[in-house]
């Protein structure tokens, strides 16, 4: 059975991604705590009709809450873990500055707002570096989406 994971790159005002930190080892997903991430959620498809209620869902458990986004967009489709599709979607955030982000979900703590080359500096998820590159490649073009610089 193929696993299917979705994922957000949840951008501010100056370009930077949300950012979580894994705090529990998942061996069949090659995760270990200690790893960062863009904020992601498995698609559960007995409770989520779609990928929009498992991005509310990776919302509320991840980040605490559903938030004011927008601009909402496919980014791409990677299967980089064997029997595993990570679909990401890409998200301008439009709330307060000062907005607090605190995961209800025990796997994961909120570390902010990070710039993507400063999160590849750390040890990031498998799914996260290809993800990553497609990005910093995409804002090098002229024609990029302004959600992406």
């Amino acid at each position: 059975m193929i696993t299917t994971g979705v994922g957000l790159l949840l951008f501010n005002q100056e370009g930077k991604i949300m950012v979580v930190r894994e705090l529990r080892d998942k061996p069949v997903i090659l995760k270990r705590a200690g790893m960062l991430s863009f904020p992601l959620e498995t698609w559960k498809p007995q409770i989520d009709r779609d990928f929009s209620d498992t991005l509310r869902r990776l919302m509320e458990e991840e980040l605490g809450g559903e938030f004011p986004c927008e601009d909402l967009r496919l980014f791409g489709v990677w299967s980089v873990i064997p029997l595993t599709v990570t679909i990401v979607f890409t998200a301008r955030y439009c709330g307060r500055t000062d907005a607090k982000f605190t995961s209800k979900d025990s796997d994961v703590e909120v570390v902010g707002w990070v710039s993507p080359p400063d999160l590849l500096q750390n040890s990031v998820r498998r799914e996260v570096a290809p993800v990553m590159d497609e990005l910093l490649a995409r804002r090098s073009r002229p024609e990029s989406n302004a959600c992406l610089r």
